[in-house]
């Protein structure tokens, strides 16, 4: 069996679980949630998928809290949530249980105040003016120049960071179809620092499963494993 088909083969018989740790507890926060991991390990989820966890934009933020899309630290995790210690903790503690544990991933776009507008504005679209340009009607978030090599190399070396830190197993591509496909299969460079590459997962309109860059398609999987959890948890 080629590492492809295995790797296919794991993530079609996956249950996917996608957590929003804001929404899933009274009190909102990493530690809450970590008193659910058993049942939901009882439940047969296999693969935690977490919602951004990153700090939040302030800058036109949408409504008092913001969305989790518009980041302001690709590096950092959302006070609100907790500390990096104890988002550590949480990954230790899905690995105990013999599940894994993906990140979303924004790689289109990031929040107005993003700290990368300080030091790098070429690494955003703008307009003649030097403004700064959001995609479609997406007000609390500005475009990522997808021209500019170096803003990939800096989001490449932020999923390193999350990676080789955290071990954390690997990321939902947020807006893949708007991402480049050579930045998210150079992303693979991180193997080294790693082992295995095909240990490490980067889903979203496809999965890049080795060096080569073979591409799968996973829009009929993602479908089936979303209306497999629909129905999974009847408390959410």
């Amino acid at each position: 069996m080629t590492k492809n088909n295995s790797l296919l083969q794991t993530l079609d018989k996956a249950t996917i679980y996608e957590v929003n740790i804001r929404q899933y507890t009274q009190e909102g926060t990493i530690e809450a949630f970590i008193e659910h991991l058993p049942r939901l390990k009882k439940m047969g989820v296999d693969v935690i998928w977490l919602m951004p966890m990153h700090t939040i934009g302030k800058k036109n933020r949408k409504g008092s809290l913001g969305s989790y899309y518009s980041i302001s630290d690709f590096t950092d995790i959302n006070p609100e949530f907790g500390t990096k210690h104890e988002f550590k903790n949480l990954i230790h503690e899905i690995h105990a249980l013999g599940m894994k544990v993906i990140m979303d991933w924004v790689a289109n776009h990031a929040a107005w105040d993003n700290i990368w507008t300080i030091n790098h504005p070429d690494f955003f679209a703008s307009n003649e003016a030097g403004e700064f340009l959001s995609p479609y009607d997406w007000t609390d978030v500005i475009q990522i120049n997808h021209e500019n090599e170096q803003a990939h190399d800096a989001l490449r070396e932020a999923m390193c960071y999350w990676v080789k830190e955290f071990d954390i197993d690997g990321f939902r591509a947020d807006l893949a179809h708007l991402t480049p496909v050579h930045d998210v299969n150079a992303l693979l460079v991180f193997a080294a620092g790693r082992g295995d590459v095909t240990d490490v997962w980067v889903a979203g309109d496809q999965v890049v499963a080795n060096r080569t860059s073979t591409k799968i398609d996973l829009t009929d999987l993602i479908k089936r494993v979303n209306h497999r959890v629909k129905a999974l948890d009847p408390l959410r």
